[in-house]
């Protein structure tokens, strides 16, 4: 039978907005694409990743997951949202997951799921009314963004009619503001979302229990026999997050020009190593969706947790996406700066001359050819004084 956690559901759809860059609004820098994650049984949205990337990209897909698996307050305050008590109480391992585009197609994907002990099944989820849940769920959050949002694809269509200003420029919410759109979204769709189409069984008919996605996934772990099994994060982070080189360098571990350390690492002399023998590549899991902490495997064989340095502050709860952005606008600028630098210094240079040419013509229009030169460095003690 099923019951909460026994089988989530993931999806991903692309959002007709374009978003601006937290570091500059000037600068466009994509549409967004939610990844969903929904408990079949409850139907409520167990976890979410707002993202660039492309629909079935790993780490999209990844990061949903990750976010199902751990708890959400953490998550949620990064955004600026205190939730209540249970206002999102979910953060447990599922048995078995199902994914109807092949979000969960490729090697990398199934083997880490598989390696959390869940199952992933192919077969569409056999009761009707899936196929729907998480449409629903869509049409709904499509349907409280875009009234809201400027920016947007009308009807379908890209084309800009005449008199209507280009809607991509319109746009003015960041990544983040648009995530904390969507987690009020997936709020409302929990405690407040009356399921009219889902159909309760005969003990839920005689509990009275209400058709709202929290309510009917509460009921269920009151009468379900199983248990809902939950896994310490860092276990959760070391099989989902993408992984990648970085370097251990004298100045900290460095991962696309940032820097990272930690107690342990300052303990274990990483960095009087690396400035004595060189820097050498370490493995690290990282989160793309904020870059504030990077994992590596210690010595120890522990999973352990890297810290951004404290002057790197603007790479801070970042994703990777973003901090790709900001590092080839800051080239761009520094292109253009190195530009104006150069036409500055030909100007300062034409200036030296031109100070240059003037002393000349003034000293040869009074010379003393009388004086030799012996004479005239002679003096130059003297000359100064006066």
């Amino acid at each position: 039978g099923l019951g909460p956690a026994t089988l989530w559901q993931i999806d991903a759809t692309q959002f007709d907005i374009y978003l601006v860059s937290s570091t500059n609004r000037n600068l466009i820098v994509g549409r967004p694409t939610l990844v969903c994650c929904i408990d079949c049984y409850s139907r409520m949205i167990v976890g979410i990743n707002v993202t660039f990337e492309p629909f079935n990209s790993y780490t999209g897909v990844m990061m949903a997951l990750v976010n199902s698996m751990t708890p959400k307050e953490e998550f949620c305050l990064q955004y600026g949202i205190t939730l209540d008590k249970g206002e999102w109480d979910v953060a447990c391992i599922p048995q078995r997951i199902f994914a109807d585009r092949g979000e969960l197609n490729g090697k990398q994907i199934e083997e880490a799921i598989v390696s959390l002990g869940i199952s992933i099944q192919n077969a569409p989820a056999y009761r009707a009314d899936y196929k729907g849940i998480i449409e629903q769920a869509f049409a709904q959050l499509n349907l409280k963004v875009k009234p809201f949002v400027d920016g947007v694809v009308k009807n379908g269509r890209t084309i800009v009619e005449r008199g209507d200003e280009e809607y991509r420029l319109k746009v003015n919410l960041t990544i983040e503001e648009f995530t904390k759109v969507i987690i009020k979204c997936v709020l409302f769709h929990n405690n407040h979302h009356v399921l009219s189409d889902y159909v309760l069984d005969e003990m839920m008919l005689e509990e009275e229990v209400e058709k709202i996605p929290s309510k009917i996934w509460e009921y269920g772990l009151r009468n379900m026999k199983g248990q809902l099994r939950v896994l310490p994060e860092s276990t959760i982070k070391h099989h989902l997050l993408p992984t990648d080189m970085a370097s251990v360098t004298s100045r900290g571990v460095k991962y696309k020009k940032m820097l990272y350390a930690s107690d342990y690492t300052l303990k274990n002399h990483w960095f009087q190593n690396a400035r004595i023998n060189g820097s050498w590549k370490i493995k690290i899991w990282y989160d793309p969706r904020n870059l504030t902490n990077i994992y590596v495997v210690n010595e120890e064989r522990e999973f352990h947790q890297l810290t951004l340095l404290e002057h790197l502050s603007k790479y801070r709860h970042k994703g990777i996406d973003e901090i790709e952005k900001i590092l080839k606008y800051e080239e761009s600028l520094d292109s253009k700066g190195k530009e104006k630098e150069l036409q500055a210094k030909m100007q300062l240079f034409e200036e030296i001359e031109g100070i240059v040419e003037e002393g000349r013509r003034k000293s040869k229009e009074v010379k003393n050819d009388d004086i030799s030169k012996t004479e005239r460095l002679r003096g130059i003690r003297e000359n100064q004084k006066v």
